[in-house]
């Protein structure tokens, strides 16, 4: 869904990052899993910085990631395909025309966000955003 071109781009330069974006996303996910099944069992005082603040970084470090690959697919005269989901994405005329972006964005980050959004509703989706939409 992502397309070869953000799994390649997504390993850098000569294979500069040891992991692949699937090997990655897996790792992250069971991370996810593990953090869940431990995190719910444990005072919140003590999960927060243990457990649900590691995995939340690993989250972002992720995301950045991506969103440096989707941009490198995207950037002018790249050449590289970007997949079904991608494109999909790409082709909106605004976030506004994508149905599930303020459903998601209230979840995720709250009204205020969702209402922000509104406002920016004329912009095409960010790398960035991709990424997010993307890994959650």
């Amino acid at each position: 869904l992502l397309g070869s071109g953000v799994l390649a781009a997504f390993n850098g330069p000569s294979g500069r990052h040891s992991r692949d974006f699937l090997s990655e996303f897996m790792v992250f996910q069971d991370r996810v899993e593990d953090a869940t099944t431990k995190g719910v069992a444990l005072p919140s005082w003590l999960s927060r910085p243990l457990i649900w603040w590691p995995v939340r970084l690993r989250r972002w470090r992720l995301r950045r990631r991506l969103a440096e690959a989707v941009a490198a697919v995207w950037a002018p005269g790249s050449g590289r395909e970007g997949g079904l989901w991608l494109d999909t994405l790409r082709r909106f005329e605004s976030r506004a025309a994508i149905p599930a972006w303020a459903k998601f964005l209230r979840h995720r980050r709250g009204a205020a966000a969702a209402a922000a959004a509104v406002e920016k509703a004329g912009e095409k989706v960010s790398p960035e955003e991709a990424a997010e939409l993307a890994i959650g």
